[in-house]
């Protein structure tokens, strides 16, 4: 059986840099294969921890590092 790492990610840096992009949820959701939904559910902190999968595509569509993305405790 093999476990998938969970991290916790920052929904404030989340929601901060899709208003830097100008783009929506669905827009982001697009760019990263999520669902609306989930990238709904990633901003307003109702999903803390993202896959490893999840937050390499979200630093990807923003051009960031994983490490930018996560809560300042995960750093």
């Amino acid at each position: 059986m093999k476990f998938i790492k969970e991290i916790e990610v920052s929904d404030e840096i989340i929601r901060m840099q899709r208003a830097r992009l100008h783009i929506s949820q669905s827009e982001l959701g697009k760019r990263t294969g999520l669902k609306r939904e989930k990238i709904m559910a990633i901003e307003n902190a109702k999903c803390k921890k993202v896959t490893e999968d999840t937050l390499q595509r979200l630093a990807e569509a923003f051009n960031l590092k994983v490490e930018d993305l996560l809560k300042n405790e995960e750093r």
